[in-house]
């Protein structure tokens, strides 16, 4: 495996996933340096096309991310298509932020002890 731990290094794990024969990867809640942002990177067509979409870090430990953004992934690149990449990952993160936002407000408040995301008060 590829440690990944700067861009330098994610764009060698992207490009070894391509040389396996995966068309899409995408890498997801990438922390490089101190600026409190977390970065996704896509990498289409063999790294022909890659996407960075940089959004601040929320705190705190949230379970099922993973699933939440792949599935936005899956839902708004059968939107856009192919050629609206780029808008389609825009939408995904914007929409995952304001789930995780709102469960970390949810959290802190004492409303959601449970930290479940809040996908349903979310929409």
């Amino acid at each position: 495996g590829i440690e990944v731990n700067d861009l330098a290094s994610a764009r060698r794990a992207l490009s070894a996933l391509h040389d396996r024969g995966v068309g899409t990867v995408v890498l997801t809640s990438c922390e490089f340096g101190d600026s409190g942002d977390l970065l996704l990177l896509a990498s289409l067509e063999g790294g022909k096309q890659v996407f960075r979409v940089r959004q601040p870090r929320i705190d705190g430990h949230f379970t099922g991310t993973g699933d939440l953004i792949a599935a936005l992934l899956l839902a708004r690149t059968s939107l856009h298509g192919a050629s609206g990449m780029a808008e389609a990952l825009r939408e995904a993160c914007a929409s995952m932020h304001a789930v995780v936002k709102r469960t970390a407000d949810a959290i802190a408040a004492g409303s959601n002890p449970s930290g479940e995301l809040l996908l349903v008060q979310s929409r």
